[in-house]
């Protein structure tokens, strides 16, 4: 009897140490995305103005390869 709730205990445990884990994997990752969004300058932007910065981009990419052809 004492041996399954030593068991069970060390089961709970080793599940809390993988969820323990798997959240500091996703704040790992919100803060890569957080720093990609700060590199390209984006950080501060409203909705619109990423939209803007967005369609900016794609248009200055798409100039440049036309002229490139």
């Amino acid at each position: 009897m004492q041996k399954e709730r030593e068991r069970k205990r060390r089961e709970r445990e080793k599940e809390r140490e993988r969820e323990r884990g798997r959240e500091r994997e996703r704040e790992r990752e919100r803060e890569r995305e957080r720093e990609r969004e700060r590199v390209s300058g984006r950080e501060y932007c409203t909705t619109e103005q990423r939209a803007a910065l967005e369609a900016a981009t794609t248009t200055t990419k798409s100039v440049a390869a036309e002229k490139a052809t």
